[in-house]
């Protein structure tokens, strides 16, 4: 039974951690007059959907392993970012890029200060396991 847990525990993560990343995906590389239209400031969208993936990431991995996550999630940003560029209406922006890093930072220092926390909620709300 305890191992059956901690799959659904970890299973919840992954599938968290999916339909984080498909969403940065597709938001990032929609034609601007498709689907969702973000009214506030997109550049705090930028800063949101990376800390919520950066930290996302730790919470999967082991601590040693988080700087790691950091970058792959900027490398993602990166990647998406230049790919806006061969997107009609769509246009590549340093500022953008700036506020993904800012956003992968400001996950990675919430995950440094408030990662035991993070766990306690989860495990107090069971969605993660005792260990």
């Amino acid at each position: 039974p305890i191992e059956k847990e901690k799959n659904y525990v970890m299973n919840w993560i992954r599938t968290s951690l999916i339909l984080v990343v498909i969403s940065i995906i597709y938001l990032s590389l929609k034609t601007p007059s498709e689907g969702i239209q973000i009214r506030w400031n997109d550049k705090l969208g930028h800063l949101f959907a990376y800390t919520v993936l950066t930290v996302n990431c730790g919470l999967l991995i082991k601590k040693s392993n988080w700087l790691y996550a950091a970058v792959a999630a900027f490398t993602l940003s990166a990647i998406l970012e230049y790919a806006q560029g061969f997107v009609p209406g769509r246009t590549v922006e340093w500022a953008d890029l700036l506020a993904n890093a800012l956003g992968v930072l400001l996950g990675w220092t919430i995950l440094k200060v408030l990662h035991p926390k993070i766990v306690a909620l989860l495990q107090q709300l069971r969605l993660m396991r005792k260990d």
